[in-house]
């Protein structure tokens, strides 16, 4: 899960560069075939997916790490159920 966090940051951070920076991009020497004013569709839809999918990759981690949780929460209740009843019969 580590790693993935981690992935995403850095994919996040290269979308915002995409973004909002897409006149650097194309005037520091990314050369290219197609015309300047496509290469800039073009790298801003890549910036706007890159950030969909950062989006989109926190709230998968954020469920994961809920249910995850839940399910911890949930197994040391039944564990303490299982105390309070083995207790009742010492």
């Amino acid at each position: 899960m580590s790693a993935t966090v981690v992935v995403s940051i850095l994919q996040g951070a290269a979308a915002v560069l995409a973004l909002s920076r897409t006149s650097d991009f194309l005037s520091d020497g990314l050369k290219s075939y197609v015309r300047e004013e496509d290469g800039a569709v073009i790298l801003r839809m890549v910036g706007g997916l890159g950030v969909a999918i950062f989006c989109l990759e926190w709230v998968a981690l954020a469920l994961a790490f809920v249910l995850r949780y839940y399910a911890y929460v949930d197994r040391g209740v039944h564990r303490m159920e299982k105390l309070a009843s083995s207790a009742l019969f010492y």
